[in-house]
């Protein structure tokens, strides 16, 4: 509601979802594939991902082309910007799921998946440290530990953390 009250133009509401899941983020590699080989038709490229397992409409894969057409409206046919070749960055949903859970309870990808991420940010790795270590203090119930915990977060350079910190004092 915050949002909508402060907002001063239209344009201010009408924010993206770039970082929503779709349908589609388990095949992009495959579509990023198939639109580098030349093959430019969506509906190509979903009858392709249909031989995979991809249950989603043409139109899905439409909207993710779009962009990469020439003038990005997806009016023109034909190649345009090339497609990025490399593994898609993790959603931040799932980064903070693998965070979150308990190494013991993460599948080898998603292990795999959290350790190329933190290792990728020193960001990330310092907020993995701190989780890591919260979660062992309130695992083990030892809180006499917290106040040194609080300290650390906030000595340390990621203000979401410091606004977590202040609400437990």
């Amino acid at each position: 509601m915050r949002r909508f009250a402060d907002a001063t133009t239209v344009e201010e509401l009408l924010a993206k979802a770039e970082h929503r899941a779709s349908q589609l983020d388990p095949w992009r590699d495959v579509v990023n594939q198939c639109w580098n080989a030349g093959v430019t038709n969506a509906q190509d490229i979903t009858a392709e991902l249909r031989v995979l397992g991809f249950t989603g409409s043409v139109q899905i894969v439409r909207r993710y082309l779009r962009p990469l057409r020439p003038h990005g409206d997806g009016r023109k046919r034909g190649p345009g910007k090339s497609a990025q070749t490399t593994p898609a960055i993790p959603k931040p949903r799932l980064v903070s799921r693998w965070m979150l859970t308990h190494p013991d309870h993460l599948d080898e990808d998603d292990a795999l998946g959290l350790k190329t991420v933190v290792s990728s940010c020193e960001h990330l790795e310092r907020l993995h440290s701190h989780i890591r270590t919260f979660a062992t203090i309130m695992k083990q119930r030892r809180g006499a530990a917290l106040p040194a915990w609080l300290d650390t977060v906030d000595a340390d350079d990621l203000p979401a953390l410091h606004t977590l910190a202040t609400g437990l004092r």
